[in-house]
């Protein structure tokens, strides 16, 4: 639902008003905020926490013997990275992949299908980084975008990834953190992609 516009959800309220007293509605949206507040108040609000890794690994194996497909560890693993809990995502994505490179998936064809971007170069960004080695970072943040990735993609596993590290003050995380949201920002307005990700490495090296 949270991908109607607001005039159908509008034309949508005037259903659910008119039709409430024989009809229960179930609407399913990802961000409750895109919802109009007179639907909102009408709705009784479950929430659905993600799943953990464990469980999303049982279901995806079990996915992968009914149908018959061929799938390793490190693959579900990839596709688990990826997904981030959202299991819709996760069997959207096996699916995707069964449909282009057949019956037999490795992490690479989940890597190419995804537009996600090795966690190996994301990780060099950030050395190069930390090292204070501003043209080597930039350079791989600019081989990404020659290669196809989004620089949203880009600054998303860049945040990500940031989680994980541990040489980071407080600080200094709050610093990057505030940088990126408003990279992210600019870049919905329609800023040039390659400035506003060298800017970010900027305020990396500055606060690593």
């Amino acid at each position: 639902v949270d991908n109607m516009t607001q005039d159908a959800q509008a034309a949508l309220r005037r259903i659910m008003e008119k039709y409430s007293h024989i009809t229960r509605f179930i609407l399913i949206c990802n961000y409750i905020t895109h919802i109009i507040d007179p639907i909102n108040s009408r709705c009784a609000k479950f929430r659905f926490k993600y799943m953990n890794s464990i469980m999303m690994h049982t279901h995806l194996r079990e996915i992968a013997f009914s149908e018959k497909f061929k799938i390793n560890d490190d693959t579900i693993t990839c596709i688990i990275n990826i997904s981030n809990g959202d299991m819709r995502h996760a069997i959207m994505i096996l699916q995707t992949g069964i449909i282009l490179y057949g019956s037999f998936l490795y992490p690479h064809h989940i890597l190419d299908i995804s537009g996600y971007i090795n966690d190996n170069i994301i990780k060099k960004i950030l050395n190069k980084s930390k090292n204070k080695n501003f043209d080597n970072a930039s350079n791989l943040v600019i081989k990404s975008l020659s290669d196809g990735f989004t620089a949203n993609q880009i600054l998303l596993q860049l945040s990500d990834n940031l989680n994980k590290i541990n040489y980071l003050s407080n600080k200094n995380y709050g610093i990057i953190s505030i940088a990126i949201s408003k990279v992210d920002y600019k870049l919905s307005c329609g800023a040039d992609q390659k400035l506003q990700l060298l800017e970010v490495i900027g305020t990396i090296i500055r606060n690593s």
